[in-house]
């Protein structure tokens, strides 16, 4: 991704409500963590402040930011550190 992407996708990202992008990844960090009352408790919250349309947008902003960059050589790096950690935690259980 060059500089003029990079930019390109920030500005799309700074379009949305900076609380509607914090709800999204902590949405996103329950879901890593399987925490599905987290999950429930963030939608619902969601629902009662008429957020969910815009924190669904807000969370496709926050992918579409992501994914692209989970293709730069840090974030090649950093999927395979959490690989690794994964691979290692499975080694420790058996």
């Amino acid at each position: 991704m060059n500089d003029d992407e990079l930019t390109e996708q920030q500005r799309k990202l700074s379009e949305h409500d900076p609380r509607l992008l914090q709800m999204a990844a902590v949405l996103v960090v329950h879901h890593a963590r399987r925490d599905m009352q987290a999950i429930e408790m963030v939608m619902r919250q969601a629902v009662q402040d008429g957020l969910w349309g815009n924190l669904t947008l807000s969370i496709l902003g926050l992918y579409e930011w992501i994914i692209p960059e989970l293709r730069t050589p840090g974030g090649v790096s950093l999927m395979n550190e959490m690989i690794l950690t994964v691979a290692a935690s499975e080694e420790d259980v058996q």
